[in-house]
Order: C-alpha cells, then structure tokens, then sequence
C-alpha cells in the first residue's frame, strides 16, 4: 500500500494551499473561443472599435487572465464585458400565451398570458437571493446545474426561483472599462484571493478594443477559468 506522498512541514503537518475554486473542476487558460471560431487577438490599422464576441461551451468559474499589446498609442484602450442575450417573447393575439413581460422580465402565464417564449432558446440570468421565476437544471427532473451544456429552462417556484428571463439584452459585467493599452505591454490580471464569476454558456463574452487613429495596434488576451471538462 502506497503511503501518503503530499509534503509535509518538519513538525509533521501537512502544507496547506488556498485554492479558489471548489472540487470538481479543473484549471484552464484559453486563447480562442471553445469551437475555435474566435481568436484572442486583434489587429487594427485605423481609427475605431475591433469587437470580438463569443459563449463558451459550458458553464465556467472566470479567475482572471492577461492582455498583451504591441504598438499601442495614448488614447488606445480595451474593454472587457459579460452580457446576457435578450430572450425572444412572441406576442400571442389570443391570450393563451405560456407568459407575460413585466417591465422587461418574462414571467410565466398558465396559457394565459400575451406572450409566448420558447424555453429551449431562453438565456438565464442567475439570480443569487433566489427571487426568479424560472430554473436552470440539468433537465426536466434534475435540479442541479447542468456540468456541460446549456441545460434547461424550467418554470420555477415564482418569485423564489434560481433565474429571471429577460426580454432584452441585460449588461452582467464589466470586468475591464478603457484599459490602456500603451507602447508594447504584458498585463497579468490575475488576482490570487479573487472570488471566481460563474459565467453561463448562454452569455455573451466581449471585448473591445479602441484605437484612436493609428497603425500597427496588435493586441492579444487569454482566460483564465476553471471548468468541469477541460477537453
């Protein structure tokens, strides 16, 4: 039988390590969007804003990262931002509609309502305190979080629910405002104590990036996440 191989301390006690992210997932760093289409980088030759867009595949715990640029002018900036895709209501003439808009959030209707919405094409926002009125679970009988996929949509307990639909598209973060990006630069924004955003793969990634009127503006970036399938 194989002993125990974790180092220890000279008095005998084993080293311990804060680790910001729960059991269960794994360290990723990525450079590209999950099906390859999106690459991390931009370059620009003229005045204007390059904007790169992309969802992940899964649900995944953002950590930080890091941005490179090359060539850049005062003025020059990039932005990071997480946003949720308005979810499509149709209008039902009938009343017979499965929901109804509220000041933007969609509600459910027991086929009575002036709207309808197709659950399979919803997007989710999370709310924390529990005051939603939809669900997003694994499927129709399994409560917990999808761990790959994008899951479903279900009806909830209203107004105590894990998630609000929203009928337009709803700004969550903004994890970087006008970064200058200045001269040739390496920035690491990875911080150790941070506390991981979940960011589900029906959300939208963005970033941004501004040159004031220049040429020879290269910036690149990278994730770093963690996830339950890395591959």
């Amino acid at each position: 039988m194989i002993g125990n191989l974790a180092p220890l301390a000279s008095d005998g006690s084993p080293f311990v390590s804060p680790c910001i992210f729960p059991s269960g997932v794994y360290l990723q760093l990525f450079g590209a969007s999950d099906d390859g289409s999106v690459e991390f980088h931009v370059t620009s030759e003229a005045q204007g804003d390059a904007v790169k867009e992309w969802s992940n595949n899964d649900w995944v715990l953002m950590a930080g990262g890091g941005m490179v640029c090359e060539g850049g002018k005062a003025g020059d900036w990039c932005s990071l931002e997480v946003y949720c895709p308005g979810t499509v209501v149709v209008p039902n003439a009938g009343g017979t509609g499965n929901c109804n808009v509220v000041q933007g959030v969609i509600v459910p209707a027991a086929m009575n309502g002036s709207f309808d919405v197709d659950l399979d094409e919803a997007n989710p926002v999370l709310t924390p305190l529990k005051d939603g009125y939809w669900e997003w679970q694994t499927s129709a009988d399994a409560k917990s979080f999808p761990n790959t996929g994008k899951g479903v949509v279900a009806v909830g307990d209203p107004g105590h629910a894990g998630a609000h639909l929203i009928a337009v598209d709803y700004p969550l973060a903004r994890f970087a405002r006008r970064m200058p990006v200045i001269g040739n630069q390496h920035f690491n924004f990875t911080i150790p104590a941070i506390e991981p955003k979940i960011i589900l793969p029906h959300w939208r990634t963005k970033v941004t990036v501004h040159n004031v009127g220049h040429a020879g503006l290269v910036v690149g970036w990278y994730l770093s996440v963690a996830r339950v399938k890395t591959t």
